[in-house]
């Protein structure tokens, strides 16, 4: 009886003590992470949209070594993007592309949210495995989606972050590319364009 008591606590705090590191391992894993939501769930959540569809779309390798090239990149291109695509009332509302890529040593992954003709709309950390100093601030990624997406501007450093800022960057002006060649509606030009076209006509009187 005696030996059965004793069994019973010692598998009774073993099972406390594995509970234990599993919530430890969880908290621990979930410490890298930028935000706990799912990409889909906070494009979803940036557009107030009724549903998401994921796309994903071949990189070609004339692309890839375009912006290897380019950025100068250490890290080979993705040859797969994933998207999502924010919709309402059969309307599209915006996108959410992921990008993930190397700062330091390790690796961080961000969302960059776009308006249909291609405006960042805004930057969200998915996830961030380096150091907690080194992570990007919420005020730089502001400024940081602001800026011109071309592939030949760099952004302001932020204090202490140097590796960082120039990660943002980067994957900034890649994930603007790989939008405006793979994911911007066609449709969005053409109506900019007859837009435009309006403008031009009417200022004219005509």
């Amino acid at each position: 009886m005696i030996l059965q008591k004793l069994a019973l606590a010692l598998f009774s705090k073993n099972i406390k003590v594995r509970l234990l590191l599993s919530l430890l391992t969880i908290c621990f894993s979930q410490s890298a992470l930028g935000n706990f939501s799912t990409p889909e769930a906070l494009t979803c959540e940036y557009f107030s949209c009724e549903s998401i569809e994921k796309d994903t779309k071949i990189v070609s390798p004339e692309m890839r070594a375009y912006l290897k090239k380019s950025l100068n990149l250490k890290q080979d291109v993705r040859p797969f993007l994933q998207s999502f695509k924010a919709v309402k009332n059969k309307k599209i509302l915006g996108y959410g592309l992921i990008d993930s890529h190397r700062v330091r040593t390790k690796n961080q992954a961000l969302l960059f949210i776009f308006s249909p003709s291609g405006k960042i709309q805004s930057i969200e950390i998915l996830a961030f495995f380096e150091p907690k100093e080194y992570q990007p601030k919420k005020s730089f990624l502001n400024s940081a989606k602001n800026l011109s997406q071309k592939l030949g501007r760099e952004i302001s450093m932020q204090t202490g972050a140097t590796l960082t800022s120039y990660a943002v960057d980067r994957a900034r002006k890649k994930a603007s590319y790989l939008f405006n060649k793979l994911v911007k509606p066609p449709s969005t030009e053409a109506e900019n364009e007859a837009l435009s076209l309006h403008q031009k006509t009417s200022s004219a009187g005509l």
